[in-house]
């Protein structure tokens, strides 16, 4: 098994290392959210703009990872921002993040996200199949827990960190790269979360940032996508490449030549792009080249017809909506045991942002 961390920040932040996470990032500059096709999918596409390039995560191995189900559940703890945004804006940002990725998915792709209504409080735990998503507003840290013996703090200028499990397993390729879990973890120690529809951003030592354009970026990542391009040597995998071949550029070429270089500019401008200004909403909505690579990875053809509510969930008292195939839940087993045995192993390795 291998955890990915998806570390996102604002344009000009810093990077460190942190077991592989991905996370959207902060930028200072106002003028300027980790684990990761068939005939049918090319006349599903064209109902979107045409797209550039787009990522997907990888194994080790470089195989793609990728999620074996129909759907996953989404659900956040109930302990949510406080005082910061009251709990029905954070539900509605939350929702409105979700819905933009099913819209734009449509009849296209069989992937679709499910919300499940605050629950707990609760912690992450990476192999129970829940995507959870926590705000931390004491420390930017996820306490020691049942699955990890310890502490295990962020970069505090990533506004988000998306952690996705998924099996590394090169010597079977059946299961090397199925997503296990994925789970969010927001940064409300250093960020301000807020609904930048509902007047302007607060003031104070926190930097303001939309609720909803984080939660639409860090779905990606829960869903595989990668980011389009490296914020330092390492980022990214070597092995990763766009739809079209190429490796990922690093986002300093990105930032410079984006005004004469269309291509690079619609990349600055995709929901996966890995640093937001404060304020910014663009990425409330996933733009052609996200679509294209969840179509891509998961096309109406190729649907496997299995949706499972999370034991975890179930165990809480919460109806299934969708049965689950005796396939899929042999798999999940499977997945299981194979966690449990080299989950500690691999803890102590490196992260990524």
């Amino acid at each position: 098994m291998q955890i990915t961390e998806h570390g996102d920040r604002g344009r000009g932040g810093r990077a460190s290392a942190a077991r592989g996470r991905r996370s959207l990032r902060w930028t200072g500059r106002f003028s300027a959210a980790v684990v990761l096709v068939a005939a049918g999918v090319l006349g599903a596409l064209a109902a979107e703009p045409r797209a550039q390039a787009f990522i997907r995560s990888r194994t080790r191995s470089c195989r793609p990872v990728f999620w074996p189900q129909g759907c996953l559940y989404v659900q956040p703890d109930s302990e949510l921002l406080g005082s910061d945004l009251a709990p029905d804006r954070v539900e509605n940002a939350i929702q409105n993040a979700i819905t933009a990725w099913n819209d734009h998915l449509g009849v296209s792709s069989f992937l679709q996200l499910r919300y499940l209504a605050p629950r707990g409080p609760q912690e992450i735990n990476p192999l129970d199949g829940l995507q959870l998503i926590k705000f931390r507003r004491n420390r930017f840290c996820r306490p020691p827990t049942a699955t990890n013996s310890m502490e295990v703090c962020f970069d505090q200028s990533a506004t988000a960190v998306t952690t996705v499990t998924f099996i590394n397993r090169p010597s079977d390729p059946a299961s090397d790269g199925l997503i296990i879990d994925a789970d969010i973890d927001f940064n409300a120690v250093d960020f301000h979360f807020y609904d930048a529809d509902n007047g302007p951003p607060p003031t104070g030592g926190r930097t303001p940032v939309d609720l909803w354009n984080t939660v639409t970026h860090e779905l990606g990542h829960v869903m595989g996508l990668e980011h389009p391009c490296s914020l330092f040597p390492g980022a990214v995998a070597a092995c990763a490449v766009d739809d079209q071949g190429s490796p990922a550029p690093d986002c300093s070429q990105v930032e410079r030549e984006r005004f004469r270089d269309p291509r690079l500019q619609t990349l600055y401008e995709s929901t996966m792009y890995p640093t937001a200004a404060p304020g910014e909403v663009i990425k409330r909505q996933p733009h052609a080249d996200d679509v294209a690579g969840i179509i891509t990875a998961y096309p109406r053809v190729s649907d496997p017809r299995t949706c499972r509510l999370p034991t975890v969930v179930q165990n809480a008292g919460c109806a299934a909506s969708a049965p689950a195939s005796t396939g899929f839940a042999a798999s999940l087993s499977l997945a299981g045991t194979l966690l449990g045995v080299i989950f500690l192993r691999l803890l102590g390795r490196r992260q990524r942002r």
